[in-house]
């Protein structure tokens, strides 16, 4: 006689171990219908259903698996993970240090509860979980990068070389290990290297990441920064890369900590300049990102078209949700305007410019899709010995002179050309140029 139920469990691992996760899912969970109370058809139905990010369905699984076995820590450290993604950080803390009481020795556990305590701004408690993590299992790759970044923003430099050095040479003694696995390790190394001043080490590292990965082409673009030279061929995937994974909580990180003032700045002084504080009929938001710029004009102008260009598809979700935008497009500034046939009256660029480079080509397109007396506004990182640099972060930094060069070239008057602090960065103002631009008649 067929144990059907025994039957389903056979299938479903075989799917599972296939990774046919829709058929695994299947398959549990009629195991979990022929018997609810198994265990083992709940684990496996609720990994199934994490392994297609079905966040409702696993967390319906994970809960009844600890109610069949309260002392079980993988289902107490399952659910407290599948909270975190649905960003109820209360219970996933209590969950996942449930996890690590019943396992002191649940890596995951104390890595995840390093997270918490990183997105609630508590450093130095983050740094302490990612330590017992790596204690736990020395080649923890992300709680070892993590703690380097935790190290890093409590300005402890040094520890962070050591610590990304020492791990490295264990990482490299595991030769199963494949180089490419631990490459974050590599970045965050050359990220203390660079706030060290080191930037032949910094470069040294991107070679090693390049050596494993020649299709890295953010380490591409910060080698040729860190080796001084102002290459423009990776600028648009280092961008990219740096906002695709921080859209969500974006505006709290560059607002909050990173003290970013260039949109209210900007919207300000701009409502002063035009003395008459008439609105926009139509506006060009360079780089919205989430659409701080979209807020801060809406405070002082009218806007009847507000149009937004990122190279983020997440960050143009995220702007999307202000319901600000009647158009949205995922491309590069250069090229969004030079497809636009419409004109503008003002094009915004705040702290975008920053992964251009050579601006030439962006005033140009500019000037084209500027009605007559337009304004072209934005941000520059300052530059006090050249026209063009690449700064050991990835960031291009432009002088006042080569500003002023190409809007007298591109017929723009400035109407008003300051310098200020755009953000700061471990405790530095980091200056640039407040630029306003009137396109001539």
């Amino acid at each position: 006689m067929i144990d059907l139920f025994q039957d389903c469990m056979n299938k479903a691992k075989a799917a599972g171990a296939a990774k046919d996760w829709p058929v695994a899912e299947r398959w549990y969970g009629e195991a979990v219908r022929l018997q609810p109370t198994s265990s083992a058809a709940q684990r496996g139905l609720g990994i199934a259903f994490v392994s297609q990010r079905k966040l409702e369905g696993a967390e319906t699984a994970w809960r009844a698996v600890m109610k069949l076995e309260p002392r079980a820590a993988d289902s107490h450290y399952m659910l407290g993970s599948i909270m975190m993604v649905q960003r109820q950080l209360a219970e996933a803390e209590a969950l996942l240090t449930r996890a690590l009481e019943l396992n002191p020795n649940l890596a995951p556990a104390a890595f995840e509860l390093g997270r918490i305590a990183y997105a609630q701004e508590n450093v130095g408690r983050a740094a302490q979980f990612f330590q017992r993590a790596i204690a736990i299992n020395p080649l923890h790759v992300n709680a070892i990068a993590s703690l380097m970044q935790t190290l890093v923003d409590l300005q402890l430099t040094p520890d962070a070389i050591t610590l990304g050095k020492e791990s490295l040479a264990r990482l490299q003694a595991q030769t199963a290990l494949p180089p490419v696995s631990y490459n974050i390790v590599h970045s965050l190394l050359a990220q203390a290297y660079r706030y060290a001043n080191d930037l032949p080490a910094a470069a040294a590292c991107y070679r090693a990441i390049l050596a494993t990965d020649p299709a890295d082409k953010v380490a591409a673009h910060l080698l040729a920064a860190a080796e001084g030279d102002v290459s423009q061929d990776f600028a648009k995937d280092f961008a990219k890369a740096s906002f695709e994974a921080l859209a969500e909580g974006f505006d709290h990180r560059l607002v909050d900590q990173l003290k970013y003032r260039a949109p209210g700045v900007l919207a300000q002084v701009l409502w002063e300049i035009r003395a008459d504080k008439d609105g926009f009929a139509a506006v060009l938001d360079l780089g919205c990102g989430t659409g701080l710029i979209g807020a801060a004009l809406g405070l002082h102008f009218a806007i009847r078209k507000l149009v937004g260009v990122d190279l983020s598809p997440n960050m143009l979700r995220e702007a999307e949700k202000r319901g600000l935008y009647g158009e949205l497009i995922c491309d590069d500034v250069v090229s969004a305007m030079y497809k636009r046939d419409d004109r503008f009256d003002l094009i915004m660029a705040a702290d975008v410019l920053v992964y251009v480079g050579a601006l030439e080509k962006t005033f140009e397109q500019a000037s084209r899709v500027l009605n007559a007396g337009g304004m072209f506004v934005f941000t520059v990182e300052a530059s006090a010995t050249a026209d063009l640099e690449l700064e050991s972060t990835g960031h291009y930094r432009h002088g006042k002179a080569y500003i002023a060069r190409l809007a007298e070239a591109q017929g723009f008057e400035i109407a008003r050309l300051t310098e200020d602090v755009i953000r700061t960065e471990l405790n530095r103002d980091i200056a640039g140029l407040y630029v306003y631009l009137t396109k001539s008649n």
